[in-house]
């Protein structure tokens, strides 16, 4: 068990280094803006191939207590998982290896494509 602070980009780095890679990634923690964007940047790059992130509880990001905004806009969760969307399908360069992405009620899932050969 580790104790840190998920928005703490070189704790995660650090659990990781130390206890990943991972199959499943399901982000329950903190609800905060910063907690859940950080988590991911940090997170996502240890998800296996064909493995996949969750984030959930995304509905905070239009929560203002949690540091969100009325319309979701902004540095939220929300709007972040919206600039990986236009990343993905748009520009295709998106974020280490995302392949997909789906969503429903407060809740996204993210696939990491599998190896290239």
């Amino acid at each position: 068990m580790e104790y840190g602070d998920q928005s703490d980009a070189h704790f995660l780095d650090r659990v990781a280094r130390q206890h990943g890679p991972w199959d499943v990634i399901i982000d329950d923690g903190g609800h905060m803006m910063q907690q859940q964007i950080t988590s991911f940047k940090a997170l996502f790059p240890h998800v296996t191939p064909g493995g996949l992130y969750f984030i959930e509880d995304l509905r905070t990001s239009f929560s203002a207590p949690y540091g969100g905004t009325p319309d979701g806009r902004g540095d939220t969760a929300a709007a972040f998982v919206g600039s990986l969307v236009i990343d993905l399908i748009g520009v295709r360069t998106p974020f280490s290896g995302l392949s997909t992405i789906s969503c429903c009620d407060e809740i996204c899932m993210f696939r990491k494509m599998l190896d290239q050969f």
